[in-house]
């Protein structure tokens, strides 16, 4: 999990280009709401770290609210298209490549944070969109927030999730004794406010994490099983140091709270598993 990088551009900039593309009708639609449209995004701004207490949608006919949802596209011969685009290709490499939600998964889809049907006016508000893969973004649908309480890390603001929440346990049983089990569990650091902490647990079982992460950690600890114990002759501080390079790069790369730094920390952790790979 990394901060995400919002794009430098002019929201209110943003919405009148966006205008140019439309029809006269929606055009004339579109300039009638754009006042209010404008004060709606200062409210955004204004409640960035706490858009759970965002209330009351703006009220529109169906036709205008319509309009305004119309307004985003992923089409790339639109101008919000190509932002979208650029949502995406702002972010460092490694990111490009994995949903900020998850770690999963590429992020093949844009989420809006704060649902489009229930807010029509922050359909093309830039900081309101979020690259997600399509399972996080099915999960996540507009189930954002129980009362004011939001359910879901927000990657542009939630600055907390640079601290290490979430951890990996490698355990063995007494039937499959050459094989280790991954278990990932949260924990909350200190530097975390229960509030803040609420978010992250609700973001994990929302989105069905746990299982997610532990169903791609198998194949994962497969493979390092296979390198390890194609290396019997290495000494087993070597193998050790290798995996903790990788967590290395993993943090580096990835964040504290991506699940393969804290599978690789803990199976660098695991003398046990290090001994049953070589013996």
């Amino acid at each position: 999990m990394r901060i995400l990088k919002p794009l430098e551009v002019d929201a209110e900039e943003v919405f009148n280009e966006t205008i140019k593309n439309k029809s006269v009708e929606n055009q004339i639609i579109l300039n009638s709401l754009k006042e209010l449209v404008f004060y709606r995004y200062k409210t955004y701004e204004n409640n960035k770290l706490e858009l759970g207490k965002i209330n009351n949608p703006i009220v529109l006919d169906k036709n205008k609210k319509d309009t305004l949802i119309n307004c985003y596209s992923r089409d790339s011969k639109y101008y919000i298209g190509k932002l979208t685009a650029e949502i995406i290709s702002k972010q460092d490499v490694h990111v490009q490549s994995n949903c900020p939600c998850c770690g999963l998964s590429s992020p093949d889809t844009i989420d809006h944070y704060l649902p489009k049907t229930e807010f029509p006016e922050y359909s093309i508000l830039p900081i309101n969109l979020i690259p997600s893969c399509g399972t996080c973004n099915n999960l996540k649908k507009s189930n954002w927030r129980d009362g004011i309480n939001r359910q879901y890390l927000n990657f542009y603001f939630d600055s907390f999730i640079k601290q290490k929440f979430l951890y990996a346990y490698i355990t063995f049983d007494a039937i499959n004794k050459n094989y280790p089990s991954v278990s990932f569990k949260l924990e909350k650091p200190n530097l975390i406010s229960e509030k803040e902490f609420e978010i992250v647990k609700s973001h994990y079982e929302k989105l069905n994490l746990f299982k997610r992460c532990e169903s791609h950690a198998v194949s994962e600890i497969s493979n390092v099983y296979t390198e390890i114990s194609m290396g019997k002759e290495i000494d087993i501080k070597i193998h050790k140091n290798t995996l903790l390079r990788r967590v290395n790069v993993y943090k580096r790369n990835y964040g504290v709270n991506n699940w393969r730094t804290c599978l690789y920390e803990a199976l660098a952790n695991s003398d046990e598993f290090l001994s049953t790979c070589i013996s």
